[in-house]
């Protein structure tokens, strides 16, 4: 991936939708095939999915291996981004969060 290439999907982080997972098995699932695939797109929704949940209110029960799937996630886009952007993993989110704010 490019620098280019990782601004692209940087900027195109809040328009990636969640996964509309009703349960934990299906949620579960999701996670597990999205960490398998070289599809950083996926990872976001993967990312996104489980902070979501996390945040929520409703009291939705989080499964023991959804933070795993989450974290392994975030830790593939992160290295990618991170080799990409030229920057140190730590750097990532903080980049991530400066680069969308300086486009709004």
């Amino acid at each position: 991936m490019t620098r280019e290439d990782a601004l692209e999907l940087i900027e195109r982080i809040p328009y990636i939708t969640t996964y509309a997972a009703l349960n934990e098995k299906f949620r579960t699932d999701c996670y597990r095939k999205a960490v398998a695939k070289d599809d950083p797109v996926e990872w976001i929704k993967s990312i996104k999915t489980f902070y979501i949940l996390k945040n929520q209110i409703s009291g939705k029960k989080i499964g023991e291996t959804e933070p795993q799937y989450a974290a392994k996630a975030k830790e593939r886009l992160h290295s990618l981004l991170a080799e990409s952007l030229g920057i140190k993993t730590d750097e990532v989110e903080a980049f991530v969060k400066s680069h969308l704010e300086s486009k709004m």
